[in-house]
């Protein structure tokens, strides 16, 4: 299997793997090859994900939908969307236009093969049913098992820049 590189985008999230509760949030790139010659310049996606704990806390904006917490608790989904199903509630185009999106993937799409207004995603927000702090093993973890579901394909995650 081949294996797709995370590099995380802010210090702030290796220092919170020694707090005492680990990091709610990764903001990180996502690269095919593991030495990137300029890391975060033409990643083959970018990647926001937060887990519950996030979600619960007060740095949710509060224009953000207030059952968000609720849904998320409930889905049998391994991340959030309005529905309950596949999907990420906020993507961005390289254009720099944002849609809030937040309904199921259509049938036979990911996040590389919508079009949205004419662009395709290149960064996208995860909110995921995931209680624990989310260390580089447990954000890789639900990155290989969401890959075929975002991506379309099946590939190892490691972290490019510890």
């Amino acid at each position: 299997m081949k294996t797709r590189y995370v590099f995380i985008r802010y210090r702030d999230y290796f220092d919170s793997l020694a707090g005492p509760e680990g990091p709610a949030w990764a903001e990180f790139s996502l690269y095919d090859t593991p030495c990137p010659p300029d890391p975060f310049r033409d990643p083959f996606f970018h990647l926001d994900c937060y887990n519950l704990r996030y979600m619960e806390s007060e740095e949710i904006p509060d224009s953000y939908p207030a059952s968000m917490v609720s849904r998320v608790q409930q889905s049998h989904a391994d991340f959030r969307n309005g529905a309950g199903a596949y999907m990420a509630d906020l993507l961005f185009c390289p254009s720099g236009a944002a849609h809030y999106f937040g309904r199921p993937l259509p049938a036979g799409k990911t996040l590389l093969t919508l079009d949205l207004a004419g662009e395709k995603p290149c960064y996208a927000y995860l909110y995921l049913r995931e209680t624990a702090p989310l260390t580089p093993d447990v954000l890789c973890s639900h990155l290989e098992r969401l890959s075929g579901a975002l991506f379309g394909d099946e590939r190892h995650y490691e972290i490019g820049n510890r």
